[in-house]
């Protein structure tokens, strides 16, 4: 298996295991200061973090074995943790200084989304 590959497959696993785990039990949440408290706000926190997060984990999956949608799938990477990036340097600049979590997540996603663009440029 090509590094590509590798990489897509190892994102696949991450989406897929956050967002199975955040279907089943959202509040997990609490650790960043979201857990929800009513059943509106279960429901959404499945979907929306849970659903949407397994979804993409799924799709990863699939670009695995489809080597014509490892391309797509390093783009959505990039793409995604890119703008989960934005979203937390935006909140930075706006709503002061969270808990350290956040600079891990932070930290993380950058990392993630410089490796997915760097992938796409190797021709291999």
């Amino acid at each position: 298996m090509r590094l590509k590959q590798i990489f897509v497959a190892a994102s696949a696993l991450l989406f897929i295991g956050i967002g199975a785990a955040l279907l089943i039990n959202p509040e997990i949440l609490s650790a960043v200061d979201m857990a929800p408290t009513t059943p509106t706000g279960f429901a959404d926190a499945r979907a929306d973090y849970g659903g949407a997060t397994l979804g993409i984990g799924l799709f990863l999956m699939l670009a695995v074995f489809r080597s014509t949608w490892i391309r797509p799938a390093l783009w959505a990477i990039g793409i995604i943790l890119g703008c989960d990036a934005l979203g937390r340097v935006t909140s930075l600049m706006l709503d002061g200084k969270p808990r350290p979590i956040i600079y891990y997540l932070l930290a993380f996603e950058v990392v993630g989304s410089l490796c997915a663009f760097a992938l796409l440029r190797f021709k291999t």
